[in-house]
């Protein structure tokens, strides 16, 4: 059964008198929730589920073999520090990448059939279960900050379903961090906000087990995120003239718990790995190599158009449409590096949210957090990433926009806000002209892409305008849509519960037609290393 929330709202009428409008405001039972999440993951990866489709790139050539070999070693009570079959030998367990300590690649060891094999179904199964696990971390978040059960899922499924975290499948150790990374957050907030030492604790132990899974690139810009976070809410106490008792030992303490629990979990990990990282080609990387992949301003734009410069997929690897270069160079990957998007929804819902919180104390954060990201992941094309690369460890890695992560949770969370704003704001005049403002600019971006005209602002080949226009077309039917339901919302003619499910509903339908494609290789893995 929806239990139902009674919100009420002061707007003026035609006659400028005030009247009372009471607003019910779904709030789904867990058990609806977590179907729509369990939904949404299968539907978004039948293919691969039902054997059709396969992972490709890294995921054939480095997650499966690897994956393969520490299952089976281990499946014989055998732990790897040694793999005899790549390159004459080579250091096994004290590669980061193979993630062998993080619980859920263990699970894999389960699946070894009696031939020493692991089907490579049970890899993209567990891969995929983190998709699943994403949403719901997301959705604890979002309502731990008070939004709605309907901004909760909208939130949720733009984060996890964005093309940050669909197209590194093939790197799942990111998709792993990415999952457990809210329900750190949560907790750490939580923590700061309510002094309790024991929420740090939760937080720095999730956080460390999500550290064994092996990305160090994503394990640092987390870190920094929740940096952020720290320091911002100690500040705030501290500044804040109305308490008079500030509490801000136990918000350090907790903050410190965190960082050093996590630390103390990873150092399993990083006692194996610290040798190999010093003899590792990376551990002398140039500030060239450094920026490669960086983010470019006009890029922007495919916040709204996702396939704006073409795109590549498993399907279609050979002849893909991605058409960008950076640096004068172009390769595909550099596609699944930058590509961000998080789906019209949550852009317009989180810029609605990003102008009604602003001057709130998360409104403020979030919005800091994601403007970071955004001018981090430019790289050598803005300042930010330059003060950063001389300070340890932040110069020892690729591809600076992988950190847009900060942006789409950020985002994510101001979409929640904004469809609640919207209902909060009924009747409100001043309010449904800042709504159509927003709405009015992305409408126009998607206007620009469909006639053709910001093709020629970006510098699109010729031979391929007319293809990008024809991506165009969704995104102007789904910002019309979402216009429509906004404007109806605002008005009292569509009350939450038909809202809420039509844009939850929208915002997987175009996050699928996006990124789905991305992941559907016809390519068994099994058939490229010859296995039964």
């Amino acid at each position: 059964m929806v239990k139902q929330t009674k919100i009420k709202q002061t707007g003026k009428s035609d006659t400028s008198k005030k009247k009372s409008i009471n607003i019910v405001m779904p709030a789904l039972p867990l058990w609806i929730v977590l179907l729509i999440f369990f939904i949404t993951t299968i539907i978004f990866f039948h293919q691969q589920l039902f054997g059709n489709y396969y992972f490709w790139e890294d995921f054939v050539e480095y997650v499966f073999p690897v994956q393969s070999f520490a299952a089976s070693e281990f499946a014989n009570g055998v732990i790897p520090f040694w793999n005899p079959y790549t390159f004459n030998g080579m250091p096994f367990l004290a590669d980061l990448q193979v993630g062998f300590f993080y619980p859920l690649n263990r699970i894999l060891t389960l699946f070894v059939d009696t031939n020493g094999n692991l089907p490579v179904g049970a890899i993209q199964f567990v891969i995929i279960l983190h998709f699943f696990i994403s949403q719901i971390t997301l959705f604890y978040l979002s309502k731990y900050f008070k939004i709605s059960s309907f901004g909760s899922i909208i939130g949720a499924i733009s984060y996890s379903f964005s093309m940050l975290l669909v197209c590194h499948v093939i790197h799942p150790m990111m998709i792993y961090h990415l999952a457990w990374f809210p329900l750190v957050l949560l907790f750490l907030v939580k923590a700061l906000k309510e002094r309790k030492i024991e929420y740090g604790i939760y937080s720095g132990l999730i956080f460390g087990f999500s550290m064994l899974s092996g990305h160090p690139q994503t394990t640092l810009y987390e870190g920094l995120f929740l940096g952020f976070v720290g320091v911002w809410y100690i500040i705030a106490e501290w500044m804040n003239k109305e308490i008079k008792n500030k509490k801000i030992i136990p918000m350090l303490v907790s903050f410190l718990a965190t960082l050093i629990i996590a630390a103390g979990i990873f150092s399993i990990q990083y006692i194996q790995s610290q040798e190999l990282a010093s003899l590792s080609q990376r551990d002398e990387i140039n500030y060239e190599k450094s920026t490669e992949g960086s983010l470019q301003f006009k890029q922007v734009f495919a916040s709204v158009v996702p396939k704006l410069f073409g795109y590549v997929d498993g399907g279609n690897e050979q002849n893909p449409s991605f058409y960008l270069q950076f640096d004068g160079q172009y390769q595909r990957h550099f596609y699944w590096e930058t590509i961000y998007y998080f789906g019209i929804t949550a852009l317009i819902l989180g810029l609605i949210g990003i102008s009604f919180k602003i001057k709130t104390r998360e409104g403020a954060l979030f919005l800091t957090i994601a403007l970071f990201g955004f001018f981090y992941a430019l790289g050598n094309n803005f300042l930010l990433f330059n003060i950063f690369y001389n300070l340890p460890l932040f110069g020892s890695f690729r591809n600076p926009s992988r950190i847009l992560f900060f942006t789409i949770l950020a985002f994510s969370i101001f979409a929640g806000f904004g469809f609640d704003t919207v209902f909060e704001k009924v009747k409100d005049k001043k309010a449904f002209v800042r709504i159509i403002f927003i709405c009015g600019i992305i409408l126009f971006i998607s206007i620009l892409s469909t006639t053709g005209i910001l093709q020629i602002m970006v510098n699109t080949p010729e031979q391929l305008v007319k293809l990008i226009r024809e991506y165009s077309v969704s995104s102007l039917i789904f910002v019309s849509v979402i216009s429509g339901i906004l404007s109806l919302s605002y008005k009292n003619l569509l009350k939450p519960l038909y809202s809420g499910s039509l844009l939850v509903i929208i915002a997987f339908i175009d996050l699928y037609i996006a990124g789905a494609s991305f992941n559907a290789s016809p390519q068994n893995p099994n058939d490229a290393y010859k296995l039964d």
